[in-house]
């Protein structure tokens, strides 16, 4: 009977351990697959903090992620949000740390496509029996204006603001 109770609490030891080293796995790739779109990055200060959370925003306007929000709207990972002068914008909070501090401060990150970019030479869509055609905006071929804005809180009470407009 020993033998038997003995065999059996070596295998559920043996069970649990192979369970916990899935866990531990699924836990890493969900950390990793979040990281991968907004990785947490570690700036000097917080001023530094909100251009580089604009750099990483423009790096991903330039890989395209943002060229269909007029119609297929924001990505995963971000939320929309109305605003008037806007086709469409799309708003998320990036979290990043700060040299010296071992906690991590939110950066609040909206992008907003303005318009698309009229090249020299083009004229605007035509207008029809009185009424403008309305016309995806197509941001894969012609430049697009964004609007990107950063909000950067850090220790103590202290917040960074960052504006900028980004064609491509």
């Amino acid at each position: 009977m020993r033998k038997k109770e003995g065999s059996v609490l070596f295998l559920v030891l043996i069970l649990s351990l192979i369970g916990a080293i899935l866990m531990a796995g699924l836990y890493v790739a969900y950390q990793r697959a979040l990281g991968t779109f907004f990785p947490i990055r570690i700036y000097s200060n917080l001023r530094e903090a909100s251009s580089g959370t604009v750099t990483l925003l423009a790096s991903y306007v330039d890989r395209k992620l943002f060229s269909r929000i007029d119609t297929e709207g924001c990505p995963s990972g971000m939320e929309e949000k109305t605003n008037a002068t806007a086709v469409r914008c799309c708003t998320t909070t990036i979290k990043f740390k700060l040299v010296g501090y071992m906690e991590t401060f939110p950066a609040e990150a909206e992008l907003c496509l303005l318009s698309l970019v009229i090249p020299p030479g083009f004229s605007h869509p035509s207008v029809v029996g009185g009424f403008q055609q309305a016309l995806a905006i197509n941001c894969d071929n012609y430049p697009c204006q964004y609007g990107i804005t950063v909000k950067a809180y850090g220790p103590r009470g202290v917040t960074s603001y960052v504006e900028t407009v980004y064609v491509r």
